[in-house]
């Protein structure tokens, strides 16, 4: 199973905007050591939405963590009775993180992120964000986050690539991968999250530039977004 993130050192340079909600995101834990694979995992669980609420929230998140560990897991058995106690052989690994992103009464968003090591140059990195209506606890999508879901695709398209094509060259790509990376299709812009001065988009490795460049980011200012964001979610 593949997965797409970013290293945990990039979460440390990206704002979150707060606005007084009640609410709080703790950290659950989860570590497993055996010979030929460590888990390291940490997930968000919910404490002030309302007992019903929290509960749900909870039971989704560790039930995710869950599926996720296990698929790890099973991989990870496989490939050691394969290796069958070769010299050299590698501990795979499992480590996932999560960064509170914005906070409020309206929108909640978590970016997840990590890697799964399972032999190769680099972890699979992993990397996606949670979206949830703190009203009710349930999963929203991108495209909740927008009036129309007919044009913030080709919207999200036009102003990341306007703000990627000047860093071409420090991001060591091409206009060609650039251009593909932000092309208007859902796909390319799941990873997303408000802050204080705009709406973040963020790019997992290869996506846009090579591993090596990380996960790059764009900050599209509300201005140019004016009449475009879901007024469920937003001030417009």
């Amino acid at each position: 199973m593949k997965y797409r993130a970013l290293l945990l050192l990039l979460l440390l340079s990206l704002p979150v905007l707060a606005t007084g909600a009640i609410y709080q995101i703790k950290s659950g834990s989860l570590q497993i050591a055996e010979p030929g694979f460590t888990i390291d995992v940490r997930y968000p669980l919910a404490s002030g939405l309302g007992p019903k609420i929290d509960a749900a929230f909870n039971a989704a998140s560790r039930n995710h963590v869950r599926s996720l560990v296990k698929t790890f897991e099973q991989a990870a058995r496989v490939s050691q009775r394969e290796a069958n106690g070769a010299a050299g052989m590698l501990t795979h690994s499992l480590n996932l993180d999560f960064e509170t992103m914005h906070l409020s009464d309206r929108l909640l968003a978590i970016l997840v992120s990590g890697g799964e090591f399972q032999g190769g140059a680099h972890p699979d990195p992993i990397l996606y964000t949670l979206l949830v209506d703190p009203q009710t606890g349930r999963k929203i999508s991108v495209a909740d986050l927008f009036n129309s879901k007919e044009t913030y695709l080709s919207e999200l398209s036009r102003l990341s690539a306007i703000e990627l094509k000047p860093r071409i060259k420090d991001l060591n790509t091409n206009e060609k991968w650039v251009l593909q990376g932000t092309a208007a299709k859902s796909e390319n812009f799941q990873i997303l999250w408000p802050g204080n001065d705009g709406l973040y988009v963020l790019f997992p490795p290869y996506s846009v530039a090579p591993y090596s460049s990380g996960a790059p980011r764009v900050v599209i200012p509300y201005k140019k977004l004016a009449g475009l964001m879901s007024d469920r979610f937003f001030d417009n």
